[in-house]
């Protein structure tokens, strides 16, 4: 039988619901190198997060669908939505979480924190590294998932690069959580008025269970 601390080890797989931490950020991406006009610039990564965040003795949770920088590969994509947590962590002034993938490589080089030392995979080195120096000084915590545990955050990504990114900012930012009094939901204020270099936030929405 594996021993309890070896399968909770930074870096492995794990069931996410065993997670003791109060704060989980899910993370994926979609990436489509057909869809680009030239296959040799890469193409832009669709990123999707889904965030659990505990409130005394409410739960909140959010889904985003954001588009990032232009990736040569999927695995540089699935590494800048490690990327997207660590800016979601700053604004959302969150100290202590864990933060969940669904691709090895990246959760591996992640946890290390050494990236390079052990950069894991050469092409998401400085994606691994801008993740380790903003999280450096918090408690975050880093594991693979399986896709099965991941797929809000999966849908998410998938929607970043498929919807219209004309829709109005009324309907990108979105709370249907009964708890949060009407035009007053703290997550929605925060990132709606954040700039997050890298990145666009196409869809916010705060809900319950």
């Amino acid at each position: 039988m594996q021993d309890k601390r070896e399968e909770l080890r930074q870096g492995n797989t794990i069931d996410a619901s065993k997670l003791s931490t109060q704060n989980t950020f899910f993370t994926d991406a979609a990436w489509n190198l057909q869809g680009s006009q030239n296959e040799n610039e890469g193409a832009q990564a669709g990123i999707g997060v889904y965030i659990q965040l505990k409130q005394g003795y409410s739960k909140l949770q959010a889904s985003i669908s954001a588009t990032g920088m232009t990736a040569n590969s999927a695995v540089q994509a699935e590494a800048l939505g490690l990327k997207l947590a660590a800016n979601l962590l700053e604004s959302l002034h969150i100290q202590e979480a864990a933060v969940l993938t669904d691709n090895l490589t990246v959760a591996k080089a992640a946890a290390a924190r050494s990236p390079r030392k052990e950069p894991g995979n050469w092409q998401i080195r400085s994606y691994i590294a801008d993740f380790c120096a903003m999280t450096e000084f918090k408690n975050i915590q880093v594991y693979h998932v399986n896709r099965d545990q991941n797929s809000i955050a999966h849908e998410a990504a998938r929607l970043a690069i498929t919807q219209d990114h004309v829709a109005s900012p009324i309907h990108r930012f979105s709370c249907t959580n009964p708890v949060h009094t009407r035009g007053h939901c703290r997550l929605l204020q925060r990132l709606m008025h954040t700039q997050m270099q890298g990145f666009v936030l196409l869809r916010v929405n705060c809900f319950s269970d």
